[in-house]
This record gives C-alpha cells, structure tokens and sequence, in this order.
C-alpha cells in the first residue's frame, strides 16, 4: 500500500488573520475621523462680528448691537465719520454677551486707513468705557487717533483696550461704549474719517482639551484591538 501525504493549508488562520486585519483598520478608522472632529472643533478660528460695510454704521446705544463670541478672534471692522461742520462727534457702541467657560482675555484696536483735512489741525479723538450689565465703569481707553496711527497702526501693530481689566471670566454682558470727536485747532471740526478693527481673542475653557482627547481615543482602539485579537484566536 502506497500512502501519500499532502501538505494542507490552514485556511481558518489565513481567514482569521485577515479578519483581525479587517478589524484593526476599522478600528483605526473610526479613530481618526473621531479625532480629527476632535482637533476641527478645538481649533482657534476667525468669527466677523460686524462689518460696518455690509451691515451699515453702530449706533450710539451699544444695546442696539448685541454680539455673543467664540472661542478665538471676534473682529468688528467700522469706519468713524466725523462731521465737517463745527466740532464732529460720532459713536460707535456695542455689547458682547461671555457664556459660561468663556474668557475675554485680550481686546485689541487698530486703525487701517485714515482721511481728514491735512491743511487743517484736526485733532481726532476717541474714547471707550467698558460697563458691567448694572451700567457701572470698570475701565476706559482714551486714544489720540492721530498719534496712535503714527507710533502703532503703521507698522501693523494694535493698541491694546482696557488692558488693566482683562482677563475678563465673569458670565455676564459688558458695553463697549464709545464717544469719538473731530476738533480742528481753531475749536472748529474739519472732517475726520477713518477705518479702524477691534479684535475680542476669547478662550473657551469648557472645550475637552485635545490632548486629554488623544490619549482616551488611543486607549479605546488599543483595548478594542485586544478584544478582537482574543475573539479570532
């Protein structure tokens, strides 16, 4: 009798490896779609609060123009128009709203563009007052618009607002109230304008900290990786 030996295959460890490797790219999947929603919502961006180009000049009563932040740069982009017959004032007010978590950490001011009379002594001017909800001071900003341009904004550089008020924490809604005057050296205006950007940086410290993130995310695919390992062995 002749016997013949033939050398078999295992078919049922090739198919399990190639499952657990199913599995682990599933696993890795999942993880990095999680994780890139994760950093997308924990990244600093850009938010345009008002652009007086499109939404027409702020009003006197900061009330009338409500904003509520987010987390990163907040920007208000307005034009001051002083009039030209005798001393020109203008006003440009607005109110922010800080939700819980929130914190006001910085408010930045530049000037972009500026027009007036150059054969004329024209004093521009403008002030802003920080109010608590109540209506009451907490701090102010004078700026000579003029001097400011030449030592900060021309080089692309801002001015910082209510520096010795911020951080801000407190929930709660807080005026920008602002009173601008063009003055010419005679006690007479001659026209003033001029662009100007605030910017509102703001932390979000309800926000899961990413890297916190990371390691709970890693932890769950490196344990789900052994369950699978064990169910296909």
């Amino acid at each position: 009798m002749i016997m013949l030996k033939f050398k078999t295959t295992n078919h049922t460890s090739i198919k399990t490896t190639q499952l657990l490797t199913t599995q682990q790219l599933k696993l890795a999947s999942i993880g990095i779609v999680i994780l890139g929603t994760l950093l997308t919502s924990n990244t600093t961006h850009a938010s345009t609060l008002y652009d007086e180009s499109i939404s027409g000049g702020l009003t006197r009563n900061a009330r009338d123009n409500i904003f509520l932040l987010e987390e990163g740069v907040n920007s208000i982009f307005a034009t001051q128009e002083n009039s030209n017959i005798g001393p020109g004032t203008n006003f440009d007010s607005f109110t922010i709203e800080l939700t819980e978590g929130q914190v006001l950490t910085s408010v930045s001011y530049r000037v972009t563009d500026i027009r007036f009379d150059t054969t004329s002594d024209v004093a521009l001017l403008s002030n802003y007052r920080l109010l608590n909800d109540s209506g009451s001071s907490l701090t102010s900003t004078n700026i000579d618009v003029k001097l400011a341009l030449s030592r900060y904004f021309i080089n692309g550089s801002s001015l910082e607002l209510f520096p010795d008020a911020m951080p801000i924490d407190t929930v709660g809604i807080y005026d920008f109230d602002n009173n601008s005057l063009s003055r010419g050296g005679n006690g007479t205006a001659n026209g003033g304008v001029y662009d100007y950007e605030i910017h509102l940086n703001v932390t979000d410290m309800s926000a899961v900290p990413v890297p916190a993130a990371i390691w709970l995310i890693m932890s769950g695919l490196i344990g789900l990786a052994g369950v699978s390992r064990m169910k296909t062995i």
